[in-house]
């Protein structure tokens, strides 16, 4: 409707179908789970991602902190980097294309953000934007880059990833009660979604009663 009403290129309608793409996403994996060689794979994202939620939010809050160092040197900023300000004189919007042009519509400080989000994973993005800058800065440059890689890359993340391993041993233990009660929660909802008049006594009885014989 959205698409008929407005356009396919306007802002809503990008908005509601990513939002779509998200929920069909995890739909998806969640309808995955009757398969019985994928149900581990899915049980343990769902429940690690969860287990790690807390080690999650400190990740943010220290890639949030350490980007400031990026701030505090002034990369990428005309205003307060007299080099940077020399070579590019319309800032990120330079037709040059200067470092850190990509975050021209974000803001410089959501462009910290990113690049050390960027230098955690490996990523050495926030490297080239030290040509410009003079030597003092440039020296504190790379004092703060190993700060940024050893606290966010080389300690948290291997910290998340042994986490996610002593997580995922805690679902294997419990991984087949899971499976069954997924099933089981499946077919309850194919069943409330077929129409009353559908449901027979014979294929859609009120009671299950399972016997189970010793040899």
């Amino acid at each position: 409707m959205l698409h008929l009403i407005e356009s396919p290129t306007a802002m809503i309608s990008k908005i509601v179908m990513i939002f779509v793409i998200g929920m069909s996403i995890t739909r998806t994996f969640k309808m995955l789970t009757i398969f019985d060689s994928l149900s581990p794979i899915i049980r343990m994202l769902f429940s690690v991602i969860w287990d790690l939620k807390i080690f999650l939010m400190f990740y943010v809050i220290l890639v949030g902190l350490t980007s400031l160092y990026l701030g505090v040197l002034g990369t990428n900023n005309k205003e307060t980097n007299k080099v940077f300000a020399e070579a590019f004189p319309g800032g990120l919007t330079d037709s040059e294309g200067p470092p850190g042009a990509d975050y021209h519509y974000v803001g410089i400080f959501f462009g910290n953000l990113l690049s050390t989000f960027r230098l955690s994973t490996g990523d050495g993005d926030a490297i080239s934007s030290s040509v410009y800058l003079d030597q003092a800065d440039n020296l504190m440059f790379w004092a703060c880059w190993i700060i940024i890689t050893f606290l966010t890359c080389i300690i948290f993340l291997n910290f998340i990833i042994a986490e996610a391993g002593a997580s995922y041993e805690n679902v294997k233990a419990s991984l087949d009660q899971f499976i069954i009660k997924q099933k089981a929660t499946m077919i309850a909802e194919a069943e409330v979604m077929k129409p009353e008049f559908s449901k027979t006594k014979d294929k859609f009885p009120r009671y299950i009663i399972i016997r189970e014989v010793d040899n």
